[in-house]
């Protein structure tokens, strides 16, 4: 039923939602802004919640189990993936050209939202509790209208796929080689240092000492200058 639905998506393309799989339900605020948002464009919307929702738009099908993410972004139809800017995801969006708009929600996205976006991959929205529907039936009709998104994310999949070593090529090679080898020679010597060197407590004990010493030396300054003042200032009314 979904290959029917991506493979006769041709007109206007596929759009794939999804914020992963550490998010259960999406809070009914936000339902609503994507609601009204999605009534408004002309794509298939293929997005992932656990329960049904059937007051959303015709164009809309929500998927309450399992998606497949991948396949979907590798479909010649997808045209665009709404995402919270996961590293798993945004690999995966690249690897087969597809722009995205990222909407972060916690932890390293915010930073994998900015770096996609200062790459061209896609726009940026707002934080989760931030954006409105005006904003992401904007950041919509930007992406899927301007061919720069799509030509950069098109290139980056190129690059990726350039590699002349596959990625199950690669783990083959990583484990014939431990097997060989062992794997001493690939563990860092950082798993044999002292905690307090680890945490570089010495280096945060002489950073202390510098900046008390100049806290010191400023407020010794300011006094010296504050009595000279004083002092000038008595000469001259005497």
């Amino acid at each position: 039923q979904l290959q029917v639905l991506v493979d006769s998506s041709i007109e206007h393309g596929v759009l794939v939602l999804s914020f992963g799989s550490s998010v259960e339900v999406i809070p009914r605020h936000i339902l609503d802004i994507l609601k009204d948002a999605f009534s408004k464009i002309d794509q298939t919307v293929i997005m992932k919640h656990p329960v049904p929702l059937p007051d959303f738009p015709s164009n809309v099908h929500v998927h309450s189990s399992w998606l497949p993410q991948n396949d979907l972004l590798a479909h010649q139809n997808t045209v665009l993936f709404i995402t919270h800017c996961g590293n798993n995801g945004q690999y995966e969006s690249l690897y087969h050209g597809v722009p995205m708009i990222g909407i972060p929600l916690f932890g390293d996205q915010f930073h994998n939202c900015h770096r996609a976006f200062a790459h061209g991959y896609g726009v940026q929205l707002k934080g989760i509790q931030e954006f409105t529907s005006t904003d992401l039936v904007t950041a919509i009709r930007e992406v899927t209208g301007n061919p720069v998104y799509r030509n950069n994310t098109k290139r980056a999949s190129m690059i990726m796929k350039a590699d002349p070593i596959g990625p199950k090529q690669k783990i083959a090679i990583a484990v014939e080689s431990v097997m060989l080898y062992g794997g001493q020679h690939l563990r860092s010597s950082a798993y044999d240092l002292h905690w307090a060197q680890y945490l570089m407590l010495d280096v945060i004990a002489a950073l202390v000492v510098v900046l008390m010493i100049f806290i010191y030396a400023s407020i010794r300054f300011i006094a010296w200058v504050y009595r000279l003042i004083t002092r000038m200032s008595k000469t001259k009314d005497d």
